[in-house]
């Protein structure tokens, strides 16, 4: 019953994050942090699938992980399989931006913040780069919050070089609305849902 219960969480928020992505961010040429920013930049440069390159960039980070802590690997590899595979399903739901560019970013934000933080509630990872900053902290003793920090702001860094101004802008907006709907969720999580 409990598989059953993660799983549904996982195809739940794997689903926010695909219509977050594919809908909202792709199309306005937005940016995210962490493993999913990585796989949009790839996308925007070379129109590689987010999904895909989502999957194939994690591999080599859970099995730096799993040779260093299994545990931090199972349910990530769970989320970000199933994560990467929605991502890639919905890659044909739009081309075109349908919305104005601010609504995009403050709606794919939230979705994407959705789904990160359903997910969160039951302690699935959505982002492998985020198991490396797990990794990196446990194995230097670096705060975890820091680690995170600096491995999102070299992929936020790295957008000014691939889009123009204005999409960072609107990407940092994006960002800010998918903190929120994580702080949201995990408002949720320190009321003790039993999982």
């Amino acid at each position: 019953m409990k598989m059953l219960k993660e799983i549904f969480v996982v195809m739940i928020g794997s689903i926010l994050i695909g219509l977050g992505i594919n809908v909202f961010i792709i199309p306005t040429n937005l940016v995210d942090g962490g493993m999913i920013g990585i796989a949009l930049l790839l996308n925007y440069v070379w129109n590689l699938n987010v999904g895909i390159a989502l999957f194939i960039l994690s591999i080599p980070i859970f099995i730096l992980v799993w040779f260093y802590k299994k545990s931090f690997v199972y349910r990530g590899f769970l989320g970000i399989g199933v994560t990467s595979f929605i991502v890639h399903l919905f890659s044909t739901i739009s081309i075109v931006p349908l919305f104005d560019p601010l609504y995009s970013a403050l709606l794919g934000g939230f979705l994407l913040g959705s789904g990160v933080g359903f997910m969160f509630l039951f302690d699935v990872s959505t982002d492998s780069l985020d198991l490396f900053a797990l990794f990196l902290s446990d194995k230097f003793k670096i705060n975890i919050g820091l680690m995170v920090f600096i491995l999102d702001a070299f992929v936020i860094g790295t957008a000014f070089i691939i889009v123009n101004h204005q999409q960072i802008l609107l990407s940092l907006i994006a960002i800010c609305a998918h903190v929120c709907a994580i702080i949201m969720f995990n408002l949720f999580k320190s009321r003790e849902i039993p999982t």
